[in-house]
C-alpha cells in the first residue's frame, strides 16, 4: 500500500536499491491518480493497474467493450509501468472478477497485451483456468511480447473487442464473431467469448 507516504520516497528507495523490478499498490480506479503516483516515483516503480481491472471487469460482465477504446488505465498511458492483474488478495474477498469463463477472457487480454501481467494464485489453482493461462503464457513468450509491445485496436463495441499486438498476435473478446483478415494468422486458443491467433 503506497497511499500513506509520498511516491518520491519510493522512487528514492528503488533508485538506491536497484531491484530487478518494483511495483506499488496505489488502490484507486482513477487512472490520473495512479499515473501521478508512478510519475512521483520518477518512473522508478510500476503500479498495479486498478483502473484497467475495473473497466475490463465491467466490460466482460456486460459484454460491452466500448469502454476499452484506447486501452484505459495505466496500460494505455505508461504501459512499461503498468502491472496488469485480474484479482488479488483484496479483490478476491469481496469483488471477485467473475466465473471461470470471465477469468479466461481477462487473461486472454492481459497476457497478449503490453504491461507486465501477473497471475493471481486463486486463479492458478483452478485447473481449467490454469490450462488457459499456460497456453496464453506460451503464446506471449513465443511472440516475444513485452510491457512495451505495440498494439492496434480494431473494434471496441458492444459484443466485441478486437486487437493486434506486436507483429504476430491477434485476439478478440465478446460474443460477436471476428477473425483477422490476414489468413497468415492461425487460431492458437479459444474459449467462451475469446480467441487468440498468431502467425
Amino acid at each position: 500500500m503506497v497511499k500513506g507516504y509520498g511516491p518520491s520516497y519510493v522512487g528514492g528507495y528503488v533508485a538506491a536499491s536497484s531491484p530487478a523490478f518494483a511495483v506499488g499498490e496505489f488502490f484507486d480506479s482513477d487512472v490520473s491518480k495512479v499515473e501521478s503516483w508512478v510519475s512521483g516515483t520518477s518512473d522508478q516503480s510500476a503500479a498495479f493497474d486498478f483502473p484497467l481491472r475495473a473497466t475490463l471487469k465491467n466490460a466482460v460482465a456486460s459484454n460491452d467493450y466500448s469502454g476499452l477504446y484506447g486501452l484505459p488505465g495505466l496500460i494505455g498511458r505508461k504501459a512499461a509501468n503498468a502491472v496488469t492483474f485480474v484479482d488479488n488478495h483484496d479483490t478476491a474477498r469481496n469483488d471477485r472478477f467473475g466465473d471461470a469463463d470471465a477469468l479466461k477472457m481477462a487473461y486472454a487480454l492481459l497476457l497478449t497485451h503490453p504491461g507486465t501481467p501477473c497471475v493471481f494464485w486463486g486463479d492458478w489453482v483452478q485447473s481449467d483456468v490454469q490450462a488457459t493461462i499456460r497456453t496464453l503464457m506460451a503464446i506471449r513468450a513465443a511472440a516475444k511480447l513485452t510491457s512495451t509491445s505495440s498494439w492496434r485496436i480494431v473494434e471496441t463495441v458492444g459484443g466485441l473487442y478486437a486487437a493486434y499486438i506486436g507483429e504476430s498476435v491477434a485476439m478478440k473478446l465478446g460474443s460477436n464473431d471476428w477473425s483477422p483478415s490476414d489468413k497468415a494468422y492461425k487460431l492458437k486458443t479459444s474459449g467462451n467469448n475469446f480467441a487468440v491467433w498468431t502467425k
